[in-house]
């Protein structure tokens, strides 16, 4: 179509829009969907907005459109890679509560502790998924200390590598996600040490409140 078509040194190309509805719509499984539409939305390739009131209409009808309006309704700018992308649809599809994602953590003096890739701030359930580079150097160790001191802001955490996503299945993600969240569900919250943003100067330590 004329109107999803740029020039590009020359050389016509599809538009942002067209380019993150064709990659969504081709992806094999909905949650390649996923990650096909976040990392578009990353980058500025395109944003929500446009695929769901211009782009998407125009192709009512194409093969695989379907994949591309559900991707949109669940579809994050933040996430900051297509694993995190892909746990995330097993985390909704778990039937957990919509995630933030990549939330900073600060504890109660106001200390950034970590970024969580997923996470419920009411239950304070949380999950990490960690690609291939978290095995080099010394990431392993800095993540062992990382995840010790979310938990010990009362955080329930998991993590999950390309093992659990790529091959686990659905069900046994989820059966991991539900254990998950009934631990941090049934919690002590008077020991709960966490906040999602940094409190201003001069505000006295309080319990972590959503």
């Amino acid at each position: 179509r004329v109107e999803d078509l740029v020039r590009y040194h020359g050389h016509p190309v599809t538009n942002g829009m067209r380019t993150a509805a064709d990659l969504t719509r081709w992806a094999l499984y909905p949650e390649k969907a996923l990650a096909a539409i976040d990392m578009s939305l990353r980058p500025g390739l395109t944003t929500q907005r446009e695929l769901e009131q211009v782009q998407v209409p125009r192709m009512k009808g194409y093969r695989g459109i379907q994949l591309v309006r559900d991707a949109i309704a669940v579809a994050s700018d933040r996430a900051a890679s297509p694993g995190e992308s892909e746990l995330r649809y097993y985390w909704l599809e778990s039937g957990l509560p919509s995630p933030s994602v990549n939330a900073d953590v600060f504890d109660l003096r106001g200390r950034f502790m970590g970024r969580i890739d997923l996470m419920d701030h009411e239950s304070g359930c949380g999950a990490e998924y960690n690609g291939h580079w978290h095995e080099m150097w010394d990431r392993p160790e800095m993540d062992r200390r990382r995840l010790a001191g979310l938990r010990s802001l009362n955080l329930t955490m998991d993590e999950f590598t390309s093992l659990d996503v790529g091959s686990s299945g659905v069900g046994r993600i989820s059966s991991r996600f539900r254990a998950g969240y009934a631990l941090a569900v049934a919690r002590d919250g008077r020991h709960d040490a966490f906040r999602t943003s940094a409190p201003s100067p001069g505000l006295t330590e309080e319990a972590h409140t959503v």
